[in-house]
Parts: structure tokens; C-alpha cells; sequence
């Protein structure tokens, strides 16, 4: 019975841990990407953070985008961007 309990409890926690890191996707218009202050400004007005080695995009101000980002110490963090279509 033990055994059941722990297992169980072991899936819980897991479970709250992927879902922690769950990747939201965001459209738009993109107003700035600046990649020495490693940070990207959507037409949300949302300021995300870019991950340490982002490597640049090829995207400029103005270019139509989808991000995949997720929350990390209470900040928006950039998984991916790529061309709205």
C-alpha cells in the first residue's frame, strides 16, 4: 500500500514540474529585439527576456512574429520565435 501512496505522490510532483515550464505562444507585431540586453518587445507591450547565447533571429522591428515563451523567476522567458504566417 505504501508503495501505491509513494508512487502516487511521485507523479503529482512531476506533473506540477512540466506543467511549471509549459510554453505559451504569443503573436504579433514585434517592436524591438536587442540582443546585448538580451531582451524582445512585442505589440503587447510585454518586454520578454532572451536565454543566455540567444542567437539572433534574423527578425527586425515591425516583422510579424509567434514566440513560445514560458515564466522563469517571475519573468517572460523566449523559447522560440519564428515568422507569423
Amino acid at each position: 500500500m505504501r508503495k501505491y501512496i509513494s508512487v502516487a505522490i511521485l507523479a503529482s510532483v512531476l506533473s506540477v514540474f512540466s506543467f511549471a515550464h509549459a510554453a505559451e505562444k504569443t503573436a504579433g507585431t514585434l517592436l524591438s529585439i536587442d540582443l546585448e540586453s538580451g531582451t524582445l518587445m512585442m505589440s503587447d507591450d510585454i518586454t520578454y527576456n532572451l536565454p543566455a547565447g540567444f542567437e539572433d533571429p534574423g527578425f527586425s522591428a515591425g516583422d510579424d512574429v509567434v514566440i513560445l515563451w514560458y515564466m522563469m523567476n517571475d519573468e517572460p522567458m523566449v523559447q522560440t520565435i519564428n515568422a507569423f504566417e
